[in-house]
């Protein structure tokens, strides 16, 4: 190194600071990239996630209303479902059966099936 011009010397130095910056800019850029694709991946898995919790909530909900509009034309007295009741009921495809049963005699007073129909 003695032997060397000042000028080298200087060149010599800066090419080396040179390289170590890039290399340090690498490595943070590419720590940088892979916190930020396992961020982008966590986050569009969970509004997956979200999205179908959302879609099951709302199906849910429409099968409950669908299920007290047909029990809303249980007949209690003579243990019939009436006519629009069992329309209501053969026309929703999501509700797959529905049973009423009497809690004092744990009797079934109402069995609903798509395809059959016995009281």
């Amino acid at each position: 190194m003695k032997n060397l011009s000042i000028k080298w010397k200087l060149t010599v130095s800066f090419f080396l600071l040179g390289m170590m910056l890039v290399g340090a800019y690498v490595f943070m850029a590419t720590g940088t990239f892979e916190s930020d694709k396992i961020s982008y991946i966590f986050d569009s898995q969970q509004e997956k996630v979200e999205s179908l919790s959302k879609q099951f909530e709302q199906k849910l909900e429409r099968v409950t209303f669908d299920s007290r509009s047909i029990m809303a034309g249980f007949n209690f007295q003579n243990k019939k479902l009436t006519v629009l009741g069992e329309k209501l009921f053969n026309d929703q495809k999501d509700i797959l059966a529905i049973e009423v049963i009497d809690l004092n005699t744990r009797e079934a007073l109402l069995s609903l099936s798509h395809g059959c129909y016995q009281c």
